[in-house]
């Protein structure tokens, strides 16, 4: 796993490899780093690798994200 932060934005970014996202106590470790952020006042915003169409993704993560900001 590699992780960013973004001060300004309030933005700490995860990448996972397929094989932390497949693993259970990656995933639980990443969801209390979440939760840890959150409260604190920051977000996380979790990448996973993987082999699957990016911009079918992106898309529904834009169209996510819009909604969130209204």
């Amino acid at each position: 796993m590699r992780m960013g932060i973004d001060r300004k934005n309030k933005l700490t970014f995860l990448w996972l490899t397929e094989e932390e996202n497949t693993d259970r106590i990656w995933k639980e470790n990443v969801l209390a780093q979440a939760g840890a952020l959150a409260e604190k006042g920051s977000r996380a915003v979790v990448f996973i690798s993987g082999h699957k169409d990016l911009f079918p993704l992106m898309e529904g993560l834009v169209k996510h994200n819009a909604g969130m900001l209204k």
